[in-house]
């Protein structure tokens, strides 16, 4: 969508069910998806081609999950 002469991000999806997120490394960017406070997450299913691998192209950081390297995927992410 365009305003203003630039692109605006699309916004992040919603959780498919709770506890469950998407997170994706647009153009092979580094990316932090914010989830709230994370006690521990694990890739449910990977939805890109490039790889997604935890402590290289994905992992966990105080109040989200960061992909990065083209690394999309679906997260389960268990809270406080």
């Amino acid at each position: 969508m365009q305003a203003g002469g630039y692109y605006a991000p699309a916004p992040l999806p919603a959780p498919t069910r709770p506890g469950l997120f998407v997170c994706e490394s647009r153009n092979y960017a580094y990316n932090v998806c914010s989830t709230g406070r994370v006690r521990r997450a694990q890739l449910v299913r990977q939805l890109s081609q490039a790889p997604c691998i935890e402590g290289s192209t994905w992992g966990v950081q105080r109040d989200g999950i960061w992909v990065d390297r083209g690394c999309e995927g679906e997260f389960e992410v268990l809270t406080r």
